[in-house]
């Protein structure tokens, strides 16, 4: 004989039966979120945490203003192909920022080795030109003819 079910209690089977699962629920509910969610909305609702992201991972706050409007903009370009189905709109936004301050390190970097190359360069490139005109100065002037 199966247990009877307790009272003020619904069969837990049945109820699985006429509604949707817990995971075609968040499915559905994710659906909604990103049909509905437009660029304003996203601003509306993010902007301030999208800054507060970039000025954790910045140097400066101007790094950080950059760095938060680079990813925004990146958001909006990739709100058509979001999906929710690896984590919200804050994680997502999140893995946005990092991959933007990462670019902007590299960039950084290049920067950086491109300045000491050009500095080196000229460096020598002064040197070279010092070591040729310091015979010209010496025998035109020196004299005071």
């Amino acid at each position: 004989m199966p247990p009877r079910p307790i009272s003020g209690f619904a069969d837990v089977n049945s109820s699985v039966d006429r509604t949707l699962t817990f995971h075609q629920q968040a499915d559905t509910e994710v659906e909604d979120r990103s049909q509905a969610l437009t660029p304003d909305k996203l601003w509306a609702a993010h902007g301030p945490a999208v800054s507060r992201f970039a000025s954790m991972v910045a140097r400066t706050d101007s790094e950080a203003e950059d760095i938060a409007q680079e990813a925004f903009v990146r958001a909006i370009r990739g709100l058509p192909h979001w999906s929710a189905k690896g984590g919200g709109v804050d994680a997502w936004l999140w893995r946005i920022v990092q991959n933007t301050a990462r670019d902007f390190g590299r960039a950084a970097r290049r920067r950086q080795v491109l300045i000491e190359k050009i500095t080196l360069f000229f460096s020598k490139e002064e040197a070279r030109l010092a070591r040729h005109r310091q015979p010209d100065c010496e025998m035109g002037f020196a004299s005071g003819d």
